[in-house]
């Protein structure tokens, strides 16, 4: 049976992020180095350093905008000369708003947000983050 993404949220710094419509985590890899020589019979490669990869945040814009419920909007543009990564988890599928199924943790710089408005819509973000640590699953 799959696992239900409804009452899922995203905390950055233990504060849940405000009014949440997606998260999606992809691009984990392994750098591939090519150590095929002139002799070798097929391709050889030795694997590098782990690409954490990225997440993307998409969200409602918080009405009051600052003091909004959960994290701020300001709080999820980035900051120059950021050098200090923030600790993110993800807990899927709260039971009863309490104690998830699952949950992921990792550490990540802020490295886009775009805002957008249209007529009859709501203003929405979406929010890139750039993953420094292996995703540790729970």
């Amino acid at each position: 049976m799959a696992l239900s993404s409804y009452n899922t949220v995203i905390k950055k710094a233990g504060t849940i992020i405000a009014e949440v419509t997606s998260i999606s985590v992809g691009g984990t890899s392994l750098v591939e180095i090519d150590t095929t020589s002139l002799t070798s019979t097929s391709k050889e490669f030795v694997m590098g350093a782990l690409d954490a990869g990225t997440c993307t945040i998409e969200l409602f814009a918080p009405a009051n905008y600052a003091g909004a419920t959960g994290s701020d909007l300001e709080d999820l543009v980035p900051t120059s000369g950021e050098d200090t990564p923030v600790s993110y988890t993800i807990e899927f599928a709260r039971s009863g708003g309490g104690t998830p199924t699952m949950s992921a943790d990792f550490d990540a710089y802020i490295t886009n947000c775009s805002i957008s408005a249209a007529q009859d819509g709501a203003v929405t973000a979406s929010v890139t983050l750039k993953l420094e640590t292996a995703i540790t699953w729970s």
